[in-house]
Formats: C-alpha cells, sequence, structure tokens
C-alpha cells in the first residue's frame, strides 16, 4: 500500500491550546507538523522538544519556510488578523483557532482578509466586501459577494444565525 503524502503544516502560537493541535495532528496521516513558533522563542522550543520532528522557529522564519503550506494561526485574537494576512502573503492556507480578528472603531479595516488571498494570486476576489456593525444586543457582520450578501448575526447571550441572501442556512450557540 502507498504511503500517504503528509502536508506540512506550521503552527504560531505556542499558548495552551498549542498542545492539543500538536497531540491531535499527529492522529491524522495526512498531516504533519513540520515547525511551530511564538514571539517567546523558549515557548516554541519547549513545545518542539515534546514533540519529535518539530521544529522551533520565529514566527517570520516559518513564513519563510518553503516547506510549510498550512498554517494553524493560535495566536491571540488581537494578532489573528496581522499573522493571517502575512501567512497568505506568504503564499500559505491558513487555519484561525478563533475569529479572525477583534474588531475596533477602525473604519475600513473591518474590511480585510477575506479579499486578500484572491487578489494575491491575480483573481477576483470571492468576496467584495465585509462589514462589521455593532448592535445593542451584539454584532451583525454582512459579507457581499457580487450581488449576493450573507449575514451572520451574533448576541450578546452567544446565539448565532448565517444567512445566505434571504434564507437562514445555520442557526445555534
Amino acid at each position: 500500500m502507498a504511503k500517504t503524502q503528509q502536508t506540512p503544516i506550521g503552527i504560531i502560537g505556542c499558548g495552551n491550546i498549542s498542545e492539543t493541535y500538536l497531540r491531535m495532528c499527529s492522529r491524522f496521516e495526512n498531516l504533519r507538523v513540520a515547525a511551530c513558533a511564538d514571539l517567546d522563542m523558549d515557548r516554541a522550543r519547549a513545545k518542539a522538544a515534546a514533540f519529535p520532528g518539530v521544529r522551533a522557529l520565529t514566527v517570520d522564519e516559518l513564513l519563510a519556510d518553503k516547506q510549510i503550506r498550512i498554517v494553524v494561526n493560535l495566536t491571540t485574537p488581537q494578532a489573528h488578523a496581522s499573522v493571517a494576512l502575512a501567512a497568505l502573503k506568504a503564499g500559505k492556507s491558513v487555519h484561525n483557532e478563533k475569529p479572525l480578528a477583534i474588531l475596533t472603531r477602525r473604519g475600513k479595516a473591518a474590511q480585510f482578509a477575506c479579499v486578500l488571498e484572491p487578489v494575491a494570486k491575480g483573481r477576483e476576489p470571492a468576496v467584495t466586501a465585509v462589514e462589521v456593525q455593532a448592535e445593542a444586543a451584539g454584532m451583525r457582520i454582512r459579507i457581499r459577494r457580487g450581488t449576493t450578501t450573507d449575514t451572520v448575526t451574533l448576541t450578546s447571550d452567544h446565539q448565532f444565525t448565517v444567512t445566505c441572501g434571504d434564507t437562514i442556512v445555520l442557526t445555534g450557540k
């Protein structure tokens, strides 16, 4: 039987949840954690030492590593957008463990990463705009793709609703 090709991934952010990711990724025969990085190199070295075959790198080294194809972004929410954008610019695919970004009153800064990956690859963006609107009971995120608008509504009691056009496709808590 042919051996399954493993996709090398890199983990950025070596906090508490990283150990779970490092342990669980080893259960997938098509994934291999090649490296981990953290602003605190001692933390990255400790995680790498605990998992054979994982190298401790700086964030810049991990992003520059041509071998790594996917970045698992386990940073704090405040760093998610900048790390995700840097990974996309480096030609990597990105998995964010938490929300893409904490949005503040930065206006146009809310319209960010969804348009960058296709543009970076010379294609039209699949998403043409992302609008974030604070509401009394939570927030509403509208994602425009051409003439279609998808909406995610989040309430202060952690309820969410996702609609595609006028159709509710997912609700939950």
